[in-house]
């Protein structure tokens, strides 16, 4: 009888090793599962095309949408010149600047823009309807651009070219950020130049929530 409890117990132990080895895997599995899946999920490429589709089904759901859009325009004491200098030259002397140039006014404009078939119409905000003026209209003289709306949003993913650049911790918050470049021969952006208004190409950078797959 003594014998028959001595195999019964080291049968019992044996079982419960096997049991507790068996779930060792299944956990050891489920964690690699887990571990994979989070690998996917947070995959730089994964986030940026899945973010991407899902902000470009949103434009297309909202076809007729407003927002307002607030500009501040501050007006600096440059050089005199009589010849207009290049981009490159600007950018480069902006660079080796010491200082900021003297300050010598700024405005601020705050207007509502609808996005309508594909482009955008303007209205002061708190207008009773928008009007048929254009933007250089509305804001008068000094320096514009055409606005970061749902246009600008839809040609940065459909053109520039995006390249990761890590992850950033924003808040709390585990976002992905991405570098972007926008060739002038594929931009829609337009800024508005002495002479009128000019196409150009910009680059910059942006964040993506991977959890919430938002811009």
């Amino acid at each position: 009888m003594k014998h028959f409890c001595f195999v019964l117990a080291v049968m019992l132990i044996f079982k419960l090793a096997g049991w507790a080895q068996s779930t060792d895997s299944v956990q050891e599995t489920d964690s690699a599962q887990t571990s994979g899946h989070a690998q996917t999920a947070l995959d730089p490429a994964t986030v940026l095309q899945r973010t991407g589709e899902r902000l470009l089904a949103d434009l297309k759901r909202m076809p007729r949408y407003t927002c307002v859009q607030t500009i501040t325009r501050t007006y600096y004491e440059g050089k005199h010149r009589f010849v207009r200098p290049s981009c490159s030259t600007l950018i480069s002397e902006h660079n080796e600047r010491k200082k900021k140039l003297p300050v010598e006014g700024w405005d601020r404009l705050r207007l509502e823009v609808a996005l309508v078939e594909g482009k955008s119409v303007y209205s002061w905000v708190g207008a009773p309807r928008f009007s048929d003026d254009t933007l250089d209209k509305l804001a008068g003289s000094g320096p514009l651009g055409s606005g970061d709306f749902g246009l600008f949003i839809s040609g940065i993913l459909h053109h520039a070219t995006l390249v990761s650049q890590g992850e950033r911790l924003v808040d709390g918050n585990r976002l992905f950020e991405y570098s972007y470049e926008m060739p002038i021969g594929k931009s829609s952006y337009n800024v508005k130049l002495p002479d009128g208004w000019a196409v150009t190409g910009y680059s910059g950078t942006l964040l993506l929530d991977p959890e919430t797959n938002d811009w």
